[in-house]
């Protein structure tokens, strides 16, 4: 995407390398995900060595060893000191990692990357593509054309049409080769690629021809609707002029009716007069319990401005410190807990709590926080907090 850059690609590896420590993994890297050339430096390096280095800041390198500690020790048989036990995280990610890479072979580019990072060639197994023989390409174009509705009299002709076309695109590159010193490439993959499209052409333009009855049959349908509509119409016209006279005679009396309301309708209004003055009274009493309520916001507003200040005095040193602990005390993670329900954070847990604060711009979030777009829900999940006496943040 745009703006991806280097260092969103270390964060990328760092979410890797936490699940190689717990699971084998396989990574496919493509040429499509070269955004920057120093990716290939970064995967040069986990060919090489298993790890790319400086991955880590020293915070998080020891809290990984923290947390893998018990199983190199015990169950790896890692020396009981930081460097041998990150020697075990890395030697268990190195063995769980399966590295895939997928790069096209057009031009240069591929030649130039492989000499500027030859552990994509020393540190790899490649997987070559040879041509099908004719007798290959008859049967997958058979297998995958058996399932469609083609007249049986041209269906061996169209899978040999295929492979004809094949043989010869294959055959022309070649000659392309040899005249103008270029490459291009006729894989099996191709080949499936043709037989794709010939069946999701097919299926296009049946589906036209589909809709081009539907619709012509839809028009005959309509025009004999039509027809018959009409004339149910001619009916109902001359059954509502009898309707029509009848309803004049009910207006006239309705009229009658409607004078004889018109005394009644001046009661209500005199009931809609007095509703109105209590309603003023009601006003007036709300605009007491308003002035009440800024009131308090006055009263309230000194406590939001020494948080504000408060929270302009921390610094990013601190975030550090605080996500290196594995389990902090737990007033300290009900802190972190109601910052995370603020955010609308999903994982109320101090691993969700450290993974938030994991993110460069979490200061600048919290400065720029908007408390006005604050739920009923999430105020009430964080006054939980504050029900224990020992809690005041």
């Amino acid at each position: 995407t745009r703006g991806y850059n280097e260092q969103l690609f270390k964060e990328d590896l760092k979410q890797l390398y936490g699940l190689l420590a717990v699971k084998p993994t396989a990574f496919l890297f493509t040429d499509g995900h070269v955004a920057e050339e120093g990716f290939l430096e970064l995967i040069n390096n986990m060919l090489a060595a298993g790890m790319v280095p400086a991955l880590y800041e020293e915070s998080e390198k020891d809290g990984i060893v923290n947390n893998i500690r018990d199983e190199a020790v015990h169950k790896g048989g890692a020396v009981d000191t930081k460097e041998g036990v990150w020697n075990y995280f890395v030697d268990k990610c190195r063995d769980n990692l399966h590295l895939v890479l997928a790069m096209s072979p057009v031009g240069e580019l591929l030649r130039v990357r492989c000499r500027s990072f030859p552990g994509m060639v020393n540190n790899t197994v490649i997987d070559w593509f040879v041509p099908w023989p004719e007798q290959a390409l008859i049967s997958v174009a058979g297998v995958f054309l058996a399932e469609e509705d083609l007249p049986e009299a041209h269906r061996q002709n169209i899978v040999q049409h295929m492979v004809t076309v094949h043989e010869e695109v294959r055959s022309q590159s070649e000659n392309f080769i040899q005249q103008l010193k270029r490459y291009n490439y006729v894989t099996p993959k191709n080949y499936l690629d043709f037989i794709s499209n010939y069946r999701s052409v097919l299926k296009d333009e049946r589906r036209k021809i589909d809709q081009l009855i539907s619709r012509l049959d839809g028009g005959l349908s309509k025009l004999v609707q039509a027809a018959t509509e009409v004339d149910a119409m001619s009916i109902t016209l001359q059954q509502a002029q009898i309707e029509v006279d009848a309803k004049s005679k009910d207006v006239k009396l309705m009229l009658e009716e409607i004078s004889q309301s018109a005394g009644k309708a001046e009661e209500r209004q005199a009931e809609a007069n007095k509703k109105e003055a209590d309603l003023k009274e009601e006003s007036a009493a709300i605009s007491i319990e308003k002035a009440e309520a800024e009131a308090a916001l006055e009263e309230a507003l000194p406590a939001l401005e020494e948080a504000a200040q408060a929270l302009q005095d921390l610094r990013k040193e601190d975030i550090t410190e605080l996500r290196s602990f594995a389990k902090p005390h737990q007033l300290v993670q009900d802190v972190c807990l109601c910052v995370v329900l603020l955010k609308g954070g999903k994982d109320v847990s101090w691993k969700g709590a450290k993974a938030m604060m994991s993110d460069t711009g979490f200061l600048k979030s919290l400065v720029e926080f908007d408390k006005d777009s604050l739920t009923d829900k999430q105020i009430k999940q964080v006054k939980v907090y504050f029900q224990k006496s020992e809690f005041t943040p």
